[in-house]
């Protein structure tokens, strides 16, 4: 519940600056795909301002959040005193002038628009009740999709002044589905409106949006009716239960005057109330199994996000795979869980003796350099739950600090992130975030010891060959820590290599002749010859790779290689110079891809990750690592042919 900004002493506040930071440290912070308050969930429930609305019905009704479209400059004092934050409305007809104007001329109209904005937030400074400011519109875009790509570049530019000038202030998107385009990156979650003739065509529309903000929350801004929809029920409860299953960050409804009418303050107050764990289903019994290795440095923290978890009879147990450093005494620390240590046997081992020690319905896997959020459980229950899935998973993303090497490391590609086939239905899901039935565990046997870093992918090969899906819920978040700098990137990066090889020779039939060759083929058709969809369905994150076209992927994985092998015949080149052209061709291939990726890195990216160092590191990354894959796949295939495979 917000805070009266009337009842906090004035002393008080120059005391909380001193000891903690700036007054907005109390604010609504957007962390993941939810809001959190004070380091706990904040539940976003709006509703639209009016004239004619009370503000303490409105708190009584359930609600957290005001949309104002206008408010007067009197009324803000009123608006303060009340336990509701606020969002802003701008109406900035300016952007749409933007759309035919020079460089030069849409930097005056962001300093111009900026200065315009600064008198409307003024009278909110002294309290944390502002929430943040929305910008964008709520009808569909019309206009030319390259004129709306200069307003959205032009808003993502105000946006990121607006966040300099004040980093505790949240600035909203505003769009209509379909969205026209990406919401900028700039801006701290998306508010969408959306128009339906049926209820199923609202849950499809959340996840589509879902996927074009990736690790951002997404807010339920408007919902227009029409067709058989309009003549039956448009009350709250549907349109609640179905953001709250599709992973909404919140929603705004109208006045309640007019939504509500027939509903009482208290039904109200029990409709906006509820959370994803109040919705009306037989929840499976859940253990989380972490699985650990001289992680003392990361495992505090997992361990107190787990304990924070109010799943109903939820599990923790961690295997301790042999550590010789502190992990074994952190855990003794938590009493909620349950440690199994065994002797160094490697990460599928552990989560074998996991699940089997676990008694719960539904087994999730967690690192022990990740940690959940607060709604993880019940959000890979509800995709778990889908008919015919046998798994279920989420996407793991970096925490908000860490750093910089690392974050270079998290957006450049051949981290385990989720695959996708659909907006809810995955081909690969990240091991440090997956969830399986103990049935599925037991009738397949587990994971396979022997292929240590990739046993998490051979075990959904074999899942999906047994008739079952992988089900994803873009609100099952965890969030991972990725390995700093480049040499542990690189390692990390040549040890996939080496486990692919090993499953190359513990599968020989899934290997055939030319498979590779026929797999980069089928790359470049979105969809393969039984018009299933082959291209990975694309997820739109910005702490993570941006998706990328399969003929640029295949310049990076086989272009490279053999790029370099030509630079390797450079010496020639000084006998006869026309032995030198291939080796400088190469040289330009290779010098070209670094541009290209160099560019892509300063596309859909915050202001501070728009840095020659930062694009840089991004663009090298992806240079090094289909070479590192490389040189470890070579030596884990010679080592396999010498009998000795070894473990990194």
């Amino acid at each position: 519940m917000a805070r009266r900004a009337q009842a906090v002493p004035a002393g008080f506040r120059e005391t909380f600056r001193r000891k903690v930071g700036p007054w907005s440290a109390m604010r609504v912070a957007a962390a993941g795909k939810s809001f959190v308050l004070d380091g706990s969930p904040f539940r976003f429930r709006g509703v639209t301002y009016s004239a004619a609305l009370d503000l303490a019905e409105v708190t009584a009704a359930g609600y957290t959040v005001v949309d104002l479209p206008s408010i007067r400059p009197q009324d803000v004092e009123h608006a303060i005193a009340s336990d509701l934050r606020f969002m802003l409305e701008l109406d900035i007809a300016a952007l749409t002038r933007s759309a035919n104007a020079s460089r030069r001329e849409r930097k005056i109209v962001v300093s111009e628009l900026a200065a315009r904005i600064r008198p409307s937030i003024q009278p909110w400074r002294a309290s944390d009740a502002l929430l943040g400011l929305v910008i964008g519109s709520r009808v569909r875009d019309r206009r030319p999709p390259a004129s709306a790509d200069i307003a959205a570049r032009v808003a993502d530019e105000l946006a990121a002044t607006l966040h300099e000038e004040d980093p505790g202030l949240l600035v909203a998107w505003r769009d209509a589905w379909p969205l026209h385009g990406q919401c900028p990156a700039e801006f701290d979650f998306l508010m969408v409106d959306v128009e339906i003739s049926t209820r199923e065509q609202l849950a499809s529309a959340i996840l589509a949006c879902h996927a074009e903000i990736g690790d951002r929350p997404l807010v339920l801004a408007g919902l227009s009716l029409s067709g058989e929809i309009r003549r039956g029920d448009p009350g709250l409860t549907w349109l609640i239960e179905i953001g709250l299953r599709c992973g909404v960050a919140g929603t705004v409804t109208p006045a309640p005057s007019r939504l509500e009418a027939s509903l009482p303050r208290d039904r109200a107050a029990f409709i906006n109330r509820r959370t994803v764990r109040d919705l009306e289903i037989d929840w499976p019994s859940i253990s989380v199994v972490v699985t650990a290795y001289n992680s003392a440095s990361t495992i505090e923290e997992c361990l107190s996000h787990c304990d924070r978890l109010e799943y109903p009879g939820l599990e923790v147990v961690v295997v301790d795979d042999g550590s010789t450093d502190a992990t074994p005494a952190i855990v003794a620390t938590h009493t909620r869980a349950r440690l199994i240590t065994i002797p160094r046997s490697g990460l599928p081992a552990a989560r074998n003796a996991g699940y089997r020690f676990a008694s719960g319905e539904l087994i999730a896997f967690l690192d022990a350099d990740a940690y959940p959020s607060p709604e993880w459980p019940w959000y890979l229950a509800l995709a778990a739950r889908e008919q015919g899935v046998g798994g279920s998973g989420g996407p793991n993303v970096p925490p908000p600090k860490m750093p910089v090497s690392a974050r270079i490391a998290a957006r450049s590609p051949g981290s385990t992130v989720p695959q996708l086939l659909g907006p809810d239905r995955a081909r690969h899901l990240p091991g440090c975030n997956m969830a399986y039935w103990r049935h599925v565990l037991e009738q397949l046997q587990g994971f396979d010891p022997a292929l240590e870093g990739a046993e998490d992918l051979e075990f959904e090969w074999r899942v999906m060959q047994a008739g079952y899906e992988l089900g994803y819920h873009p609100a099952a978040l965890v969030w991972h820590r990725r390995r700093p700098g480049l040499r542990g990137y690189l390692r990390q990066q040549s040890s996939y290599g080496r486990h692919y090889a090993i499953f190359e020779r513990r599968y020989p039939e899934r290997f055939p002749s030319w498979l590779r060759l026929k797999t980069a083929a089928s790359r470049l058709r979105p969809h393969g010859s039984d018009g299933r969809r082959s291209a990975p369905f694309p997820v739109r994150y910005l702490t993570l790779p941006a998706p990328e076209s399969a003929l640029l992927g295949l310049a990076h994985d086989w272009g490279l290689p053999v790029a370099l092998a030509l630079c390797a015949a450079a010496p020639f080149g000084l006998v006869r110079r026309k032995l030198a052209v291939p080796s400088v061709a190469a040289a330009a291939f290779m010098g070209a891809l670094f541009s290209i990726d160099f560019a892509r890195a300063g596309q859909s990216s915050r202001r501070s990750e728009r840095g020659f160092a930062f694009r840089s590191g991004i663009a090298a990354f992806r240079l090094l690592r289909p070479l590192a894959f490389r040189w470890g796949h070579a030596r884990g295939s010679w080592n396999l042919r010498r009998g000795t495979p070894g473990r990194s």
